[in-house]
């Protein structure tokens, strides 16, 4: 009897230890799921997700330095290129998503905002050539047979690998108009005496003739964007004067920027030969290339130079094909100072960096040397850069400590109109501007 009692004893415990395990396993499984399609929950922005995915560039197809903007009904198409630092082919696929003028989903049918299927394979791919790191590289071009937009406005550009849409591996914005508003700018200097020499003020008028609207400041709202970033855009802007079918945006402090300076810059385009601003190059797993020293330019004379705005173009000066032929740089940058800043930590920014505050792009104090350092693995090319320090926590970008403000530096500035009016069932664009400083400042 006793035999038996210690038989069921032993039975039963090894049982409660495979439930327990089993119940570890499966909630390490469903923690571990849980983490990663957390993990995988895309933002609405301009955002790499996989490490792996290098140099994304989407742009208008007639030129690198043209922005993803498409007239509606037209026959414009936008390309999208990104690498995959891999020899082994992957399966990436894409769709669209209408969103409302703050970049937010505004759950529009698909069928009332596009004509086709929503996205597809992307199919046109190459494997890089003659280059120390292997990738490879993809191409989209859109609208196309299978997708084409037909309503203006906001849309985000999603990528995801392995036909599988919780796998997201890039997003990126791009935006459809219809030109219904005429927009007439200006730049001018800010209208603060202590703020002249180191702001740009934007006022612009918009002639809405084209459009029937009954509550301006209800149904139209206007966005206003310098160099292609975000952080700093100026939103909610509110017209001073409200004409029969003008609006007059000129508030003395309603629309002023940070003027900033011309960006710095790296000529990458041969591991050969050294440019300007290469210190030293060296051959290792891949190349290493090391920039002169920067230095702090918010107290020094400002000098006018051909800038990029923040872009960059992938060129190679060895090679018929850039986009096969450039290789994989590890670049190392160098910001001496003394002391770290006490206004927060140092950031590379541009268009490398999507134009946001990104951890990778963080750069590291180096205690007992006086240096900041960061390596960044670039594609050969010509690269724009500026350094920042984030302000009203990491939500927005400050270049005025480490690069300075004049009002004579050349910047590119957007005014995006958007209109819902009463019959409306989405934020149409119904105006796009760009316009450069020098246009009113030289």
């Amino acid at each position: 009897m006793v035999c038996k009692f210690f038989r069921f004893f032993e039975v039963m415990k090894s049982q409660f230890l495979l439930f327990l395990f089993l119940a570890f396993g499966l909630t390490c499984f469903a923690q571990k799921d849980y983490e990663y399609v957390k993990s995988n929950r895309f933002e609405y922005a301009d955002k790499v997700y996989d490490p792996n995915i290098k140099t994304v560039m989407l742009h208008h197809s007639t030129g690198e330095t043209l922005p993803p903007i498409i007239t509606l009904g037209g026959n414009e198409t936008l390309t999208l290129k990104f690498d995959l630092l891999s020899e082994d082919i992957g399966d990436f696929s894409y769709k669209v998503i209408h969103c409302d003028a703050n970049w937010q989903p505004d759950d529009l049918a698909e069928n009332l905002y596009l004509d086709g299927f929503n996205g597809g394979l992307i199919q046109d791919y190459e494997l890089s050539f003659s280059t120390l790191q292997p990738y490879i590289h993809y191409k989209l071009e859109f609208p196309n047979f299978n997708l084409t937009p037909k309503a203006s406005g906001n849309y985000l550009l999603v990528v995801y690998d392995d036909y599988d849409e919780e796998k997201t591996v890039l997003t990126r914005r791009f935006m459809v108009v219809e030109r219904k508003v005429g927009i007439n700018p200006k730049i001018t200097k800010a209208v603060e005496i202590v703020e002249r020499d180191m702001k740009q003020r934007v006022t612009f008028s918009l002639d809405h003739s084209a459009l029937d609207v009954n509550n301006p400041l209800a149904e139209i709202k206007v966005v206003v964007r310098q160099n292609r970033r975000w952080d700093n855009a100026k939103t909610n802007l509110r017209p001073r004067l409200i004409q029969e079918e003008k609006l007059v945006f000129d508030d003395n402090d309603g629309c002023v920027f940070y003027a900033g300076n011309e960006f710095r810059f790296f000529d990458l385009r041969s591991v050969r030969f050294q440019s300007e601003r290469i210190a030293n190059i060296r051959k290792d797993s891949i190349y290493k290339a090391f920039l002169s020293p920067d230095r702090t330019r918010q107290f020094e004379p400002y000098q006018s130079f051909q800038d990029e705005n923040g872009n960059y173009f992938i060129r190679k000066s060895e090679g018929y094909n850039p986009d096969l032929e450039a290789d994989y740089v590890n670049v190392v940058f160098t910001y001496p100072r003394s002391i770290p800043f006490t206004s927060g930590p140092l950031f590379l920014f541009g268009s490398f960096s999507d134009w946001r505050i990104h951890p990778d792009f963080k750069m590291d104090f180096k205690d007992g040397v006086g240096v900041y350092t960061k390596t960044v693995m670039l594609k050969q090319g010509y690269y724009n850069y500026a350094y920042g320090i984030p302000k009203g926590g990491m939500a927005q970008l400050s270049l005025s400590e480490t690069e300075g403000d004049f009002f004579d530096a050349e910047n590119e500035y957007m005014i995006q109109v958007y209109f819902k009016g009463v019959s409306d069932r989405y934020d149409r664009l119904v105006g796009v501007s760009r316009f450069s400083s020098v246009d009113f400042i030289r």
